[in-house]
């Protein structure tokens, strides 16, 4: 048999082995193909929805897999809030209790020096 395309005897046209198998008009190519073999363009219509299926469905899951990161990313941002305002409140406690230690500091201070003026007042006295 005779390839009409290459012309050359072994195969016909249509077939792996011709040279010029993927040359040509390609839509003359798909009708003759649909006319040759209907079941081909069923198979195709049906990897066509097989891939938009996938497609939508991996969309969906992009989505999802969005949706958990911002509420993710939401829940870090409260336990960081909630953690600076435990550290704030840790400081602010411990900064008031370095006040009271110095006013208690202060105050022993000041009741010490009192008394040591006191002691010398009467010290002063008592060399009269």
């Amino acid at each position: 048999m005779k390839c009409w395309r290459c012309k050359q005897y072994g195969h016909r046209t249509g077939d792996r082995e011709c040279p010029m198998k993927q040359s040509g008009n390609m839509t003359n190519e798909k009708k003759r193909r649909v006319m040759y073999d209907p079941m081909a363009s069923m198979v195709e219509k049906r990897a066509k929805k097989k891939d938009a299926r996938r497609e939508a469905r991996r969309e969906r899951q992009l989505a999802k897999i969005a949706w958990y990161q911002e509420l993710l990313e939401e829940e870090r941002e409260k336990r960081d809030r909630r953690r600076n305002e435990r550290m704030l409140a840790k400081a602010a406690k411990k900064s008031s209790k370095k006040k009271k230690r110095k006013r208690a500091q202060v105050d022993s201070s000041s009741s010490d020096s009192s008394s040591d003026s006191s002691s010398s007042s009467s010290s002063s006295s008592d060399d009269d």
